[in-house]
C-alpha cells in the first residue's frame, strides 16, 4: 500500500507526491516551565496544564507520469499548501483519526522539485486528533445517553433548532452541566472548543447563560432539556492525544 498525507481536502498521490519510507511519529508534549527558586536545589516543573503544538516533518518525492507537465504540477502543490490557518489532515496509516494541521513556511516549491526532485514539509498538527466517527452532527433525543469512548474530555459542537427559550443539562458521574439560551430564533450553534455561540448567519449570541461550555466526562452522560419544542444535534468530537 503506498501510504499517503491528505491536507486541504487533497491526498498527496493526487499530486504525484510519494511518502519517503522513513516516517517518524512526533508525539504531543506536555507545556512546563522549568523554574529556578533561589535557595532551592535544581528545578521546580510548572505545569501549564496545555499541550504543545505537534510539529511534524515528512519527505515526499515527485514521481510525474510522462504526459504531466512539470509546472503545472508545482502549481497544483503551491495551491494546495496555500492555506491559512488549520485544516483538516489524514494519515493513510491512522485511518479512524482526523487531525489538524497548518502549514505556514515560506519556501521555493519551484526550486526545491525542479532541482532535488523532493520537497521536505512540515506541518503543525493540533495535539489533539479526533475520532471520525465523533465528526459527525447528529440529532439526538431527550434524555439520551451519550458514551465517550476516549480517555479525554471532549468540546462538543451543539446545533439547537426552533424558537424561544431552552434549559440543557448533561448529566455524568462526575457532575452536572448546564446552560440556557434564550431567544433562540431558527438555530443557534454552540461551539464549545472555541467557546462561542452564533446564529446561522454568524452573529454573536449574546443570551446564553452557564458556568462554562459543555465538555463530554469520560464515561456516559445523558443529555435533557426542558423545551418539547426544540430539537438538538450533537457532534461529539471525541478526541485523542497525538
Amino acid at each position: 500500500m503506498k501510504h499517503f498525507i491528505k491536507y486541504n481536502g487533497k491526498s498527496s498521490l493526487e499530486l504525484y507526491l510519494y511518502l519517503s519510507s522513513d516516517i517518524q511519529h512526533v508525539s504531543s508534549q506536555n507545556d512546563v516551565e522549568e523554574v529556578e527558586v533561589l535557595g532551592r536545589d535544581g528545578n521546580v516543573i510548572v505545569d501549564n496544564k496545555r499541550l504543545r503544538t505537534v510539529i511534524q516533518p515528512y519527505e515526499l518525492y515527485l514521481k510525474l507520469p510522462p504526459k504531466v507537465n512539470m509546472q503545472k504540477a508545482i502549481d497544483d502543490i503551491s495551491e494546495w499548501l496555500s492555506p491559512t490557518g488549520y485544516c483538516e489532515f489524514e494519515k493513510s496509516w491512522d485511518p479512524k483519526y482526523i487531525y489538524r494541521a497548518a502549514f505556514n513556511e515560506t519556501f521555493s516549491v519551484s526550486e526545491m522539485l525542479f532541482y532535488l526532485g523532493k520537497l521536505a514539509l512540515t506541518f503543525k498538527l493540533h495535539p489533539v486528533k479526533y475520532l471520525k466517527n465523533g465528526r459527525t452532527l447528529t440529532e439526538i433525543r431527550n434524555n439520551s445517553d451519550l458514551t465517550n469512548p476516549t480517555k479525554r474530555k471532549s468540546k462538543p459542537i451543539f446545533h439547537i433548532a426552533g424558537n424561544g427559550n431552552v434549559k440543557i443539562t448533561i448529566t455524568n458521574p462526575k457532575g452536572k452541566q448546564e446552560m440556557t439560551i434564550k431567544n433562540i430564533e431558527r438555530k443557534v450553534i454552540l461551539d464549545c472548543d472555541n467557546q462561542s455561540a452564533y446564529t446561522e448567519d454568524g452573529k454573536s449570541m449574546l443570551s446564553v447563560f452557564g458556568d462554562d461550555f459543555f465538555q463530554f466526562d469520560m464515561g456516559t452522560s445523558r443529555i435533557s432539556w426542558d423545551n418539547p419544542a426544540i430539537r438538538v444535534f450533537v457532534q461529539p468530537n471525541w478526541e485523542v492525544r497525538v
